[in-house]
């Protein structure tokens, strides 16, 4: 920095802010800031990252905290958080957050001492995930959602357009005769599915067809508590003519109950997921859906949350990422299941 400083005509505190990206940097002129960035292109500079951890007690790196990752949409997540950290010059630790007592403090404590500065938050319960804040808040760490969104518990979050996701599957059904609907939500301890099933609770209110006691089933993302529950559904009556399911892992499973029990999806029950998982594409029948853009929330997620610690101060909120219904064969009209 010195060599580059000297052949620039600069102080080297301009330099380092210039090379460093910092808030500071933006008093400079542009033609100087160009000029600094071509002369160390040109003479090599490289930057030594344990140096500067050292003298500024953060490091390049972004903490990933998850419990064991489900399905192929927090993949996709997490790979488009890392390709875009290391587009920005960071990089992803992930740490897995294991069911044992310890395990926030563990968290916490690795991106102590690591330096890590800040540490986002994926899948993660409402209790968990204020216990992370709590610690995180103690130890200096900035703390963000992806997927999720309590805004009581932590100020930053990058989430999908869910409520807008139900409202179109609602009409969707609605438009297709359907007046009995049931939804299936994964556990209300996860804002998204909170959202989703507060969305299709009130749009069926708009529509003048308020769900029934005990047509709003919680499956808690295990296979055998939806296949209960959904054999519940089955013997109601009247039995829904259509399933609204909070997840794709739950529409399989209640898709394939109705199947095992001689009900015919979508002749007799219509089925619909939420992400729009791959597998999707290869259930029969094949599976409708709200498709969420993982990739989008993955690289905003990593853009917010290193602003916020370069700048301690927290970026403009971004809109809620739009999503898309895509329609395939769990769904028909409902005049074919009466």
């Amino acid at each position: 920095m010195a060599q580059i400083a000297e052949a620039a005509g600069l102080s080297r505190p301009s330099v380092s802010y210039i090379l460093n990206e910092s808030a500071a940097a933006k008093s400079l002129r542009p033609e100087t800031v160009a000029r600094v960035r071509l002369l160390a292109q040109q003479m090599g500079y490289s930057p030594n990252d344990a140096a500067r951890t050292i003298k500024t007690g953060k490091s390049r790196t972004i903490a990933f905290i998850t419990p064991p990752l489900r399905w192929d949409s927090n993949f996709g997540i997490v790979y488009a958080a890392a390709v875009e950290a290391f587009n920005m010059g960071y990089q992803i630790r992930y740490l897995p957050l294991s069911p044992n007592d310890n395990a926030i403090k563990d968290c916490i404590r690795i991106c102590r001492d690591f330096f890590i500065p800040a540490a986002v938050c994926l899948n993660l319960p409402k209790k968990q995930l204020q216990a992370l804040s709590k610690e995180a808040e103690e130890n200096q760490i900035y703390l963000a959602q992806v997927g999720d969104c309590f805004p009581d518990i932590t100020p930053l979050s990058v989430v999908a357009d869910h409520v807008t996701g139900c409202e179109e599957v609602v009409s969707y059904l609605y438009e297709l005769g359907h007046r009995n609907i049931a939804f299936m939500l994964n556990s209300k301890a996860y804002s998204s599915s909170t959202v989703r099933f507060e969305a299709f609770e009130r749009k069926m209110t708009e529509l003048g067809i308020p769900p029934a006691e005990g047509m709003v089933r919680e499956g808690q993302f295990t296979p055998s508590r939806i296949t209960q529950e959904t054999l519940a559904l089955i013997r109601r009556k009247p039995r829904p003519t259509a399933i609204i399911c909070d997840t794709d892992p739950s529409a399989i499973t209640v898709l394939t109950t109705l199947q095992r029990h001689g009900i015919r999806v979508p002749e007799e029950i219509s089925v619909t997921g939420f992400v729009d998982l791959p597998v999707g594409e290869f259930s029969n029948p094949r599976l409708t859906s709200v498709r969420l853009p993982t990739e989008q929330l993955g690289r905003h997620v990593v853009r917010q949350l290193v602003y916020w610690s370069e700048n301690d101060k927290l970026p403009l909120p971004i809109a809620p990422f739009p999503v898309s219904l895509v329609v395939r064969d769990s769904t028909g009209p409902a005049n074919a299941a009466e």
